[in-house]
């Protein structure tokens, strides 16, 4: 009857050994980067150092199980806003698409729909941009989880892009 509880017991540590080291090693998998884990709406860019007057590509992508809305207008995503990093914090410097963005009738532009798994892919081209000074930036998009005629701050999702830089 005792080596009967000593396999139990022994079986009940071995099973939280492994499933314990498991979870561990699928941590650690992920930190490395060897598991994909995009989880939410990403936003990209192609590389992360570029010379002045070089093409930016960026990316958003819907890694939600659900649709988002963002803001549409002739060349997206307007949604993206360009921050600077000066004296220890980012600074928002604009917009840095020239776009014209559609007005929807509640005072909100027009919103277009993302659906899961799909993408944005947007160029800025530094050469005809006056925001594209040497310095670190990010971008941010914006979108909500709803379709809405009105919105409030409250609403908002900001996704944050990789940090590059521009020589």
């Amino acid at each position: 009857m005792m080596n009967f509880s000593k396999t139990i017991w022994l079986s009940i540590l071995l099973v939280i050994f492994f499933l314990t080291a498991g979870f561990f090693t699928y941590q650690w998998w992920q930190v490395k980067g060897e598991l994909p884990r995009q989880l939410g709406v990403t936003i990209a860019t192609d590389k992360t150092e570029y010379q002045q007057g070089e093409i930016i590509k960026i990316i958003v992508r819907n890694n939600l199980d659900k649709s988002i809305w963002y803001m549409k207008e002739m060349c997206p995503p307007s949604c993206c806003l360009l921050y600077k990093w000066e004296n220890n914090e980012w600074k928002f410097v604009g917009i840095p698409f020239a776009c014209f963005v559609f007005t929807g009738p509640g005072g909100i532009g027009e919103l277009d729909k993302l659906k899961p798994g799909e993408e944005i892919r947007k160029e800025w081209n530094t050469k005809e941009d006056e925001f594209a000074e040497p310095g670190t930036y990010r971008f941010s998009f914006y979108y909500f989880l709803y379709r809405l005629i009105k919105y409030s701050k409250e609403n908002i999702i900001y996704s944050y892009s990789n940090e590059f830089i521009i020589k």
